[in-house]
C-alpha cells in the first residue's frame, strides 16, 4: 500500500485526499519525513502550505516547522522553492517548454512571480539560464 500511494507522478497525480488520509494515519508514527521526502517532493507544484502539512499530520505548524528545519536544514517554504527551481532548471535544460509553461508546471500561478523567484535563486533569468545551458 505504501509504495502504491507514493508512485504518483506530476503527470498522473493521486487525489490530494488520498495523501491527506494516508498522512493522517502515519503522521504521528513517522513524523515529518514522509512530508519532506515523499509528499512535498511529489507535490511541489501544488500550493501546499506549512499549515496544510501541519493539519494533515496533526502537528502544530510551529513544531512541524522546527522539525522540518532540523531534518532538511532549511525551512518548509525554502525547501519547496528549491524543489521547484530544481525541476524548472531541468525543464529549461531538457525541454522546449515556454517559460510560462514551466512556471505553471512547477506550481506558479503567475509567470512573473516564477521569473522573479528564479532570478533571485539563480542570479539569472530563466531565459538567460536556458541560453547558458544550451550554448555551443
Amino acid at each position: 500500500v505504501y509504495h502504491m500511494l507514493w508512485t504518483s507522478t506530476p503527470s498522473n497525480p493521486k487525489p490530494l485526499s488520498v495523501w491527506t488520509n494516508f498522512l493522517q494515519e502515519i503522521g504521528s508514527s513517522f513524523g515529518i519525513r514522509p512530508i519532506k521526502k515523499h509528499f512535498l517532493e511529489r507535490n511541489f507544484q501544488k500550493s501546499v502550505s506549512l499549515q496544510d502539512a501541519a493539519k494533515i499530520t496533526s502537528l502544530s505548524p510551529k513544531y512541524l516547522s522546527r522539525k522540518f528545519k532540523e531534518d532538511t536544514l532549511q525551512g518548509f517554504t525554502k525547501f519547496r522553492t528549491s524543489l521547484r527551481m530544481k525541476h524548472a532548471k531541468e525543464m529549461l535544460e531538457n525541454t522546449a517548454c515556454t517559460i510560462d509553461e514551466i512556471a505553471d508546471k512547477v506550481g506558479y500561478l503567475n509567470p512573473e512571480s516564477f521569473m522573479k523567484t528564479f532570478k533571485k535563486e539563480n542570479r539569472l533569468t530563466p531565459t538567460e539560464y536556458r541560453r547558458r545551458t544550451h550554448a555551443p
